[in-house]
């Protein structure tokens, strides 16, 4: 593995928001522009959950642990 090689490539159905991995960084979640918020398994890259939620829940959320 050289610097610069892709490990692992994500395909989202929208335009990207933002991504956030747990403090064990196991997990991560986005959000896209279609207001989905999904938490994906980091090694697998699998969907775990999708939901849909406003700015105000989100902000709930960030503060949650996954």
């Amino acid at each position: 593995m050289g610097a610069g090689d892709i490990l692992a490539e994500l395909t989202l159905k929208d335009v990207l928001f933002s991504i956030s991995f747990n403090l064990m960084g196991d997990k991560f979640v986005t959000t896209c522009k279609d207001k989905k918020v999904r938490i994906h398994d980091a090694r697998t890259l699998e969907v775990l959950q999708v939901g849909t939620t406003s700015l105000s829940q989100l902000l709930v959320l960030t503060s949650a642990p996954l």
